[in-house]
This record gives C-alpha cells, sequence and structure tokens, in this order.
C-alpha cells in the first residue's frame, strides 16, 4: 500500500473472526477482509470488504495479489485454513503452508500422517454410503462418527455399546455436509485436554493446556473450559512430544498451534486433531491472554509479518474458566441489551462476557455455533477450583435476572464431576 500503510488479509469475518480483525486495527494496520456471507460482521469494520467465495482458492489468490498484502492474519477458521495456506504459498507469504493446512483439516489424511509419524491414533474408517457406514459401527463401537473435515462438532455423534445406532447415524447424515463422507473413529477413553501454542522455526512452544468439559452423549461438543489443566511432569513431556512429532510430520515452521488430545493410563497420549491456527470460542483473545500473560493473536500476527512479540504482561488471573452462559426461554433478548452485558462484567471474576447472538437460536448446544449463540462468560482467579466457583455465583446471579431458566441440557459439570 502506499504511504507506507501495511494491508493484511482476514480469511473469514465472522463473530469469531472479530478479535483477530480488531487486533490488526490496534497495530495499525490496515485489513481486507474476505467472506462468503454478506452479513459477516467483520466485513463492516475492515478497511476493505469482498464477498467471495473462500473455497475458491485462485479467485482469493488473484484479488489478494492485486491488493497487496503483507500477511494473512491468523485467525479461527474451519475447512477454508486450506485457502489461508494456498495464498501464503502464492505469494510467499509467512504462515500455515497449504500442504500442512490439509494435512490437518482431512481427518483421513490427518489420521494417515499422525500414523506414520508414529503417533498414537485410534483406529478409524472412511466410509461412503450408509451400509459401510453401519458396518463400520458395529465393527468399531463404542465409536465416534464425524464428518470428513473440520464441522464446529456439526454432525458428530457418539454411539456406545447399547446405543440404538440407528436415529444417531440419521443425526450424523442430516448434519452431514454436502460433498464430505463419514469418519468411524473408536471411541479413546481418557482425559481430554485442548492445546494452544505456536510453532517458530519448526519447533512448538506449549503455552496453555487447558480441560474440558463436553455435552452429555452423544454429542461432543465442549461447553466449557478450564485451565491451566493440572499435568504431572510426564504428561507434559508427552503432550509436548506428540505435538512436536506431528508439526515436524507435516513440515509446519511458523504459525499459531491448537490441538487436541486426550491423556491415557495405558500410554502415550492420543492426538485427536490439530490444525495450524488459533483457537476459536475465544480463547486465543481471552482465555489465553488472561492465564499466561500475552498478547496471542497480537504476536501470532507480528510473527507472520516478521516482527518481534510484544512484551509479556502480568496475566490477569492465575487461572480461568471459560463456560458457556445457561439457556434461557423468556429472556434471552434482555441479555442483548448493554445494562445486562455491563451487569454482568461486573461480577466478581468475570474477565469477559459474550452475550448471545440470537434470542432464539436454531442451533443446538450439540455444535460450536450453538454454544456461541447462547452466549460465553470468562471468570478468573488465583486457582481453577476459585475460578468454578466464581463461575458457579456469577451464572446464579445472572439466572436471578432472567427467571423461569428450563433448558437442563446447558447446565455445565465441573470437571470433577464428569
Amino acid at each position: 500500500m502506499s504511504n507506507g500503510e501495511v494491508l493484511v488479509a482476514l480469511l473469514g469475518a465472522g463473530r469469531e473472526q472479530l478479535p483477530a480483525l480488531r487486533s490488526a486495527r490496534s497495530l495499525g494496520l490496515k485489513v481486507v477482509a474476505l467472506d462468503g456471507q454478506a452479513t459477516a460482521p467483520g466485513l463492516k469494520e475492515a478497511d476493505q470488504s469482498f464477498v467471495l467465495d473462500l473455497s475458491d482458492e485462485a479467485e482469493v489468490i488473484e484479488l489478494l495479489a492485486k491488493s497487496g498484502i503483507s500477511a494473512v492474519i491468523p485467525a479461527p477458521i474451519g475447512r477454508m485454513l486450506t485457502t489461508v495456506g494456498a495464498v501464503n504459498d502464492a505469494l510467499g507469504l509467512r504462515g500455515t503452508s497449504a500442504e500442512a493446512a490439509r494435512a490437518c483439516v482431512d481427518k483421513a489424511r490427518f489420521d494417515r500422517v499422525a500414523r506414520e509419524a508414529g503417533l498414537r491414533r485410534p483406529h478409524q474408517k472412511v466410509v461412503r454410503n450408509r451400509v459401510e457406514l453401519l458396518a463400520a459401527v458395529q465393527r468399531l463401537r463404542p465409536c465416534i462418527v464425524k464428518p470428513s473435515h473440520g464441522s464446529g462438532s456439526r454432525g458428530v455423534v457418539a454411539i456406545g455399546n447399547d446405543s440404538d445406532a440407528s436415529p444417531l447415524l440419521a443425526r450424523h447424515l442430516d448434519a452431514l455436509p454436502p460433498g464430505q463422507l463419514s469418519i468411524v473413529e473408536e471411541e479413546v477413553v481418557g482425559r481430554e485436554v485442548g492445546i494452544d501454542g505456536f510453532v517458530d522455526d519448526g519447533r512448538v512452544h506449549v503455552l496453555l493446556v487447558r480441560d474440558k468439559v463436553l455435552t452429555p452423549r452423544p454429542a461432543r461438543q465442549e461447553l466449557a473450559f478450564a485451565a491451566p489443566a493440572p499435568l504431572t511432569t510426564r504428561q507434559t513431556e508427552q503432550v509436548e512430544s506428540v505435538l512436536q512429532q506431528f508439526v515436524t510430520a507435516i513440515g509446519l515452521q511458523m504459525a499459531p498451534i491448537h490441538a487436541d488430545v486426550i491423556l491415557c493410563s495405558d500410554g502415550p497420549p492420543v492426538i485427536i486433531e490439530a490444525a495450524p491456527r488459533p483457537s476459536g470460542m475465544f480463547l486465543s483473545d481471552a482465555m489465553v491472554p488472561a492465564v499466561c500473560g500475552i498478547d496471542f493473536l497480537g504476536d501470532s500476527l507480528r510473527a507472520v509479518l516478521g516482527r518481534a512479540p510484544a512484551k509479556a504482561v502480568r496475566p490477569q488471573s492465575s487461572a480461568a474458566v471459560l463456560r458457556m452462559l445457561p439457556g434461557s426461554t423468556d429472556r434471552e433478548a434482555a441479555r442483548n441489551s448493554q445494562e445486562w452485558t455491563d451487569m454482568a462484567a461486573s461480577l466478581p471474576g468475570v474477565l469477559a462476557v459474550w452475550p448471545p447472538t440470537h434470542p432464539q437460536s436454531s442451533h443446538s448446544v450439540a455444535s460450536a455455533a450453538g454454544v456461541m449463540d447462547r452466549g460465553l462468560l470468562l471468570v478468573g482467579a488465583s486457582t481453577v477450583s476459585e475460578a468454578w466457583s466464581r463461575s458457579d455465583a456469577a451464572l446464579a446471579a445472572l439466572k436471578s435476572l432472567d427467571e423461569p431458566v428450563h433448558n437442563i441440557e446447558t447446565e455445565v459439570p465441573h470437571a470433577h464431576q464428569r
């Protein structure tokens, strides 16, 4: 750009990408935002905006080449992470490559790469029709059935040994995105944790490990996170080793990274997924800074621009809990008011609050979209136990404002209650 201005691109301009966009603006950068939906909120905040099919890599590359961008902003994004990699490759930019992105987005390829790297993985079967799907479920159950590419937990179901598979498979197939196959994966018994980190010159730096609380079966959507997760020295070493082996296998040199692994009592952790991008659901822009004291999104952007990271600051808390707001049937609209948001943010320990985006959400909490629709609360404290207690108190105070609360499925158990 002229006048010394630096232009960066944002691929995807939805609610989860807004913090990354605003981080870029706070650094004095100009932003060109692309999204397939004209209603994406980030299109209004960007300096330039285009409604474009992000799966059309050639068109995206042509547009951004003409724009003269200096980097693609690291931001939460799903299947279109491959387009981010394609842009980086075509324009010679820092960040994930297309090959590394494809190895993470395509679950069958992810499985193959991880196995070839010697990593522990559950047994998996890619199926192309209902007959194959039923056979694979019978062979591998208890199992997880999921789409072949990232879907924000839509269409993911857990099928136990005693479950009636037919309605669960119908639920999966109804949510299966067009053009995707089904994957049946052996269910792994253990403690699932999420990881946030950064890769620099091919080396993994783990910043935060967090425990998760998932929906009751058959869904497998995260409802809450608690950090830092208590790990033994051995577990910490194993998590770092697993992630480093995978990063080396996909040839990733520089990018933020998030991953999910299951800690097992009978051997090394099982890697479930990983991707060279920041975590969504406001984990990377709120929870990581609160506990670690770093500007994670800003530093990720500085890195792909070739700049030094910002000076670390004192963490807002030693521990934090991020959890979904309780469901309400009658007073959701009130939660979109500034008064409600201000009151929620003033409660003891509350670091941030994201009110519901849709008063009458059509999404089930079986998906990330459903959790985002209902809103989230971030609470900090000196210990994880105290953060849970503070979050309980905050949610009780919020419930008193909008009774009656009837949606039992949104009640979140503590980690020790699972």
